[in-house]
């Protein structure tokens, strides 16, 4: 025959209120102790993540020579860009310049009639 777990009778002075109190000022402190836990372990990683990346050397020197070649390749884009930009405007222009010279002599033309 298994045995049944016997439930232990609360007594009869230890209330309602009286028990969420206690269970309330527990679960407090329990909360108080995890959030302490919680704040040294990102304390930690914080320092492990500054100590790594943020004052490396290396990362600064890697971040400068970005900059740089960013800079270089942003000139060069830009020279780029305007001499097909003079090429697009000089192509423009002479197309215009060809309807101009078709229809030059209309003026003339338009006051003989």
């Amino acid at each position: 025959m298994p045995k049944t777990k016997r439930v232990k009778k609360q007594p009869q002075y230890v209330t309602k209120p009286m028990l969420d109190r206690a269970l309330t000022k527990a679960l407090g402190k329990a909360l108080a102790e995890q959030d302490a836990r919680t704040d040294q372990k990102l304390a930690a990683l914080e320092a492990r993540f500054e100590a790594r990346f943020v004052t490396n050397e290396r990362f600064d020197a890697a971040m400068a020579t970005i900059s740089v070649a960013f800079t270089d390749q942003e000139r060069r884009l830009s020279g780029e860009l305007a001499r097909h930009t003079k090429a697009i405007m000089e192509y423009v222009g002479t197309l215009i310049r060809a309807i101009d010279d078709k229809y030059k002599d209309l003026p003339g033309r338009v006051a003989a009639l």
